[in-house]
């Protein structure tokens, strides 16, 4: 996956500024929302093993700000997205 995180960064920093999901905790994302986070538009989901957020579930999209309006999944299907949660 490093090859695809480096194409999706050149082609996308262009034109958006890029900030990783650095967060390590839910309540650690919740705080970041209010700052690094904060005016997000879009997600681009990757299951990536080091990170807390592997599934985006419930809880994830509950706290979601209302400009985020877009959530993109690399992989094939998108079992790591809860759509139900997503949707609402």
């Amino acid at each position: 996956m490093p090859y695809i995180r480096e194409q999706f960064f050149a082609r996308v920093s262009p034109f958006a500024d890029i900030v990783e999901l650095s967060s390590k905790s839910m309540p650690e994302f919740q705080e970041d929302l209010k700052t690094k986070y904060r005016g997000l538009t879009a997600i681009y989901h990757y299951r990536d093993p080091g990170s807390y957020f592997g599934y985006l579930g419930e809880e994830f999209f509950s706290c979601l700000p209302e400009t985020c309006k877009t959530v993109s999944h690399l992989g094939a299907g998108y079992d790591d997205i809860d759509v139900a949660a997503a949707e609402k």
